[in-house]
């Protein structure tokens, strides 16, 4: 008998956490997927990222107050950092680093 269990994530419980909460609109999807990618060459090993469709995890959205997508929100040993609202810009990767150091 198979039983269906969710997968467990892995993370490094020392590092800060990167959610994005992502939109359901393509468009804007492809957008912030392009910049999560610069974000990850950037900080590697710094902070971990983990995407959160608004479509698939909406308790989750709601659960952390999300009221405009995307919202990024760094978390680190379950407190809230820093938080960025709306589409990315060019110095959300400085916002980033500034909060993790």
């Amino acid at each position: 008998m198979e039983t269906n269990h969710p997968k467990q994530l892995k993370y490094n419980k020392r590092l800060p956490v990167l959610l994005v909460f992502m939109p359901k609109d393509a468009h804007r999807h492809l957008l912030i997927n392009d910049v999560v990618e610069q974000l990850l060459e950037k900080l590697t090993g710094k902070v971990q990222l983990l995407k959160i469709e608004e479509v698939v995890h909406p308790g989750v959205v709601l659960s952390f107050n999300v009221t405009q997508l995307p919202t990024f929100v760094l978390v680190n040993k379950g407190k809230e950092l820093w938080r960025y609202e709306g589409l990315p810009t060019e110095s959300l990767l400085s916002l980033v680093e500034l909060h993790i150091s």
